[in-house]
């Protein structure tokens, strides 16, 4: 099976209108894995099972560059505070070096004493912050050792979250974990930390890039202009404009917009929409239109699912 794909689909392809928290054991930042691939994502929260984080640990490697477009407020036993957006909630879920009155490094049972009503607290409060939004919760664990307290952490946030979040695990370990995710109703995937980041990077490398590129229109006289993002902006709170280089890459899909989903740019680039009729027409008309140099309006009135909208989007496109 396709590992990447199915983590990718789980977490919703990391869509912009939702919410995403990690929980992690500790990280071997000697990994050839590309860590900084942690930092491109927006955590809303990390639960992170590590002491020594901020030292040696998943902290230490991706801190600088997560900081660049996120406030990360550490957070230990007793605080519950949860900041507004942009902020990263980061709680250390086994105390933080440095903070002896923190740390709780012992085996599962000396944990739950210390820690159990802890994350309880933790939990609740970032429920209560973060709903209505729909929220992955993206479990990476590689520790047997500390199996127990995934198991732990698992319950804690089914019982702080509700249907409000999807747990989704990810480990290279199946004997070790599938079990548990089966039991505790968990998605699992299989796959290595160094694929999982390799993918991240790759997915937000290309939206970055997408979101980035440079805004050029043709003029009058077929002549490329670029469109200053002031001017884009401004135009984007009324108007849709086809730029160039617009659905030139990203899902070559056409599953969603099949099934009744908006249009996009690549969708119009891999001419996943269907030929209607009035298309032919209407571009024609269009044509005529943009020869005259008028500022002239056409209303594509039909019922909703009809098709007129993507019509309008074919001819633009076109």
């Amino acid at each position: 099976t396709n590992a990447w794909r199915s983590f990718y689909d789980s977490v919703y392809r990391f869509a912009p209108d939702r919410l995403f928290v990690l929980a992690l054991d500790p990280v071997n930042v000697d990994t050839a894995a590309p860590l900084h691939a942690l930092a491109m994502v927006p955590w809303r929260a990390v639960i992170d099972f590590d002491p020594s984080s901020e030292v040696s640990g998943i902290l230490s490697a991706i801190g600088a560059t997560l900081e660049k477009k996120r406030v990360i407020h550490r957070v230990v036993k007793g605080q519950y505070r949860v900041d507004a957006d942009p902020g990263t909630h980061w709680f250390f879920a086994r105390g933080l070096a440095g903070r002896l009155d923190t740390i709780a490094e012992g085996d599962h049972r000396s944990w739950l004493r210390a820690y159990k009503q802890e994350l309880s607290k933790q939990l609740e409060r970032l429920a209560a912050a973060l709903s209505p939004s729909p929220i992955s919760v993206v479990v990476v664990w590689t520790s047997r050792e500390l199996r127990r307290h995934l198991r732990t952490l698992v319950e804690e946030f089914h019982g702080a979250f509700g249907d409000l979040a999807e747990i989704v695990m990810v480990s290279s370990d199946r004997a070790s974990f599938e079990e548990l995710c089966e039991e505790a109703g968990v998605s699992f995937t299989q796959i290595n930390l160094r694929n999982l980041l390799s993918g991240i990077a790759v997915h937000f490398a290309d939206r970055d890039n997408l979101d980035g590129d440079r805004s050029v229109l043709p003029t009058s006289a077929g002549a490329p202009i670029e469109i200053e993002p002031r001017h884009r902006l401004w135009l984007a709170e009324d108007l849709q404009v086809a730029y160039r280089g617009l659905g030139l890459q990203g899902d070559d899909s056409a599953e969603e917009c099949r099934r009744g989903g908006e249009l996009g740019w690549r969708n119009l680039q891999l001419r996943h929409d269907c030929d209607r009729d009035l298309t032919p027409a209407l571009r024609a008309q269009v044509e005529t239109d943009l020869r005259s140099r008028q500022t002239l309006r056409i209303n594509l009135y039909h019922a909703p699912g009809a098709g007129g909208t993507t019509v309008g989007r074919r001819v633009l496109w076109d």
